[in-house]
């Protein structure tokens, strides 16, 4: 966050909403209508935002900040934003998982790093501010 407020940037904040499809929920005759999956993502989104308020409001006063939530794959999102705002720079937490985990399973931070067009800070899983 000193990095953005240092450098006068605006430091765009995302969180990505685990999406919801009702077939990946439900198979068979029983179905969750559409309107309630767009409530869930709606209150997910809301809730995402005021988490996002509280920590930026503590961590990151003086910076610049924009703050946005979607239901996406955090992959996706996370690239998409980087390009949609023009990012010099993408942050992220390591994910935690062991070095086993992550071989065999990968991790998103691990896919940023190979798929965006800017460089990638990963911080320690359980970084102390």
């Amino acid at each position: 966050m000193g990095i953005a407020r240092a450098n006068g940037a605006t430091m765009h904040v995302v969180h990505a909403v685990p999406p919801m499809h009702s077939s990946a929920i439900y198979q068979g005759p029983v179905s969750v209508p559409s309107k309630i999956i767009e409530e869930i993502h709606e209150r997910a989104t809301t809730t995402s935002v005021s988490a996002m308020t509280a920590l930026t409001s503590r961590y990151a006063v003086g910076a610049q900040v924009r703050l946005a939530a979607a239901p996406m794959t955090p992959l996706r999102y996370v690239l998409e934003m980087a390009r949609t705002v023009d990012a010099d720079l993408i942050v992220m937490a390591a994910s935690g998982r062991s070095r086993v985990t992550r071989f065999f399973v990968g991790s998103t931070t691990d896919q940023i790093i190979r798929e965006a067009s800017c460089p990638v800070l990963v911080l320690p899983a359980h970084h102390e501010q």
